[in-house]
């Protein structure tokens, strides 16, 4: 692998205003790693995501006061960290021997386990300060269907797009209950972003992308929403939405650019 190709990025003191400015962009590179990627961001600057080692094994890290503490749950084949909130409780991902993707709470360095009832296969991806989780889970066996869910007060509640095909998922949530995802038409077709506030589902694109992708989202208190499109071209960027105003953003020479979290003061983790 091309370890240049595959550098993953930290865009540094961007409030929503600066975003056009770009602010500064500061390398995130987990030591001797082979790929690193930044997935989620607390207000207090920690940082989670993933690295590759040499050995190909994928781990989950926190980085904090730039240090590096890797995260493995126990017995994993593969661990990947995925947000921190501002208690510093982390969730994510680990596949099991058996090639099973579960989803997992690290508080109080205790790991739980956390799995759509039912499930084959369940990804948590989002986490808000209350403790409310958010991810997709699917039936390898079944339908195949990639769903969203809400975990909340110990109870899972799912979460489908009308208008979705294969998969409806959901990556973010912001103390407000507000959770962001995106939707795919068919097994093949557009890619949109969704808004679910309130009990309400509302769909929304990055104005002339062929896809609105929220593969790792964020979305604010102030219900800014930061993710990736896909423009004619055939690039990929970031953008920064913030009340129906879309902000393009990419690091300058990049190829792709895309934006995973944002904290309240405007610093956005990506790759």
């Amino acid at each position: 692998m091309n370890r240049l190709s595959h550098l993953y990025l930290l865009v540094l003191g961007l409030a929503p205003a600066a975003v056009a400015q770009l602010g500064s962009f500061s390398v995130i590179d987990y030591p001797g790693a082979i790929r690193t990627m930044p997935q989620g961001i607390n207000d207090a600057g920690d940082i989670v995501g993933e690295y590759t080692a040499p050995d190909n094994k994928v781990h989950g890290f926190l980085l904090r006061g730039g240090q590096f503490t890797t995260i493995d749950f126990p017995g994993a084949v593969a661990t990947v960290g995925r947000d921190i909130n501002r208690n510093g409780d982390i969730v994510g991902g680990y596949s099991d021997p058996s090639g099973m993707d579960h989803g997992f709470l690290l508080s109080g360095g205790r790991f739980t386990t956390i799995d759509f009832p039912g499930a084959e296969r369940t990804r948590v991806i989002g986490m808000n300060s209350k403790g409310e989780m958010v991810g997709m889970y699917w039936n390898v066996s079944g339908d195949g269907k990639h769903r969203g869910f809400l975990f909340s007060g110990g109870r899972f509640t799912s979460f489908e797009h009308p208008e979705a095909g294969w998969m409806s998922c959901l990556f973010a949530i912001n103390d407000e209950g507000d959770m962001v995802g995106h939707w795919q038409e068919g097994t093949s077709g557009p890619i949109h972003g969704w808004l679910v506030r309130q009990g309400k589902l509302s769909s929304f694109d990055y104005p002339g992308a062929q896809r609105t992708v929220l593969e790792t989202a964020g979305i604010s208190s102030a219900g800014d929403i930061v993710g990736s499109y896909i423009d004619p071209r055939g690039k990929t960027e970031a953008f920064l939405w913030n009340k129906a105003t879309f902000t393009p953003f990419d690091v300058p020479g990049s190829r792709l650019t895309i934006g995973s979290r944002m904290n309240a003061s405007g610093q956005i983790v990506g790759r």
